[in-house]
């Protein structure tokens, strides 16, 4: 026997929220791709500012990306986000924090990246 299936209620919040969280992606989504954009045409403007007053070239430049790409130890094509040590304790600080997880010592970072 066929039970008579429920108008609204538990289905249509579910449907409501994954709506809602379909929307916030979509405008993360464009946000970061606004951001890419951005940062695209920073990279682009310092090149040739570089070519320019300094004379690089197209060479030197993938040259500098493969060892920049380096930096970690392997090709990925992904930037490094090699941690620095906590001066205190020596134990990793994450990239992400300027104070040790493990001691509470404040991290002053002198990379640029």
């Amino acid at each position: 026997m066929l039970m008579p299936m429920s108008t609204g209620g538990q289905g249509s919040k579910q449907n409501n929220d994954a709506s809602a969280a379909l929307r916030n992606a979509k405008g993360e989504i464009a946000l970061l791709r606004q951001d890419l954009d951005r940062t695209t045409l920073i990279v682009q403007a310092l090149w040739e500012l570089l070519k320019k007053k300094h004379g690089a070239t197209e060479n030197e430049m993938l040259e500098m990306i493969q060892a920049v790409d380096m930096l970690d130890g392997k090709v990925d094509g992904k930037p490094s986000r090699i941690p620095d040590n906590c001066p205190q304790c020596m134990r990793p600080v994450s990239v992400t924090t300027n104070s040790c997880f493990f001691c509470g010592t404040v991290v002053e970072r002198k990379k640029v990246f």
